[in-house]
């Protein structure tokens, strides 16, 4: 099965301890894979920095 994921990763640090989080904005599940050619998602700096928490 395939998967695609659209989202970020957001890397913290607490009490010296690394830690990575994944934000999941949304998800498709494919039984086979799609035939199309996957598109390219850019994310400007601004909102890779954003709290969403």
């Amino acid at each position: 099965m395939l998967i695609e994921v659209k989202g970020r990763l957001k890397n913290e640090t607490y009490n010296e301890q690394e830690r990575t989080f994944v934000i999941v904005k949304g998800f498709r599940l494919y039984k086979t894979a799609p035939r199309f050619e996957s598109e390219t998602v850019e994310i400007n700096e601004e909102e890779l920095n954003k709290n969403e928490f």
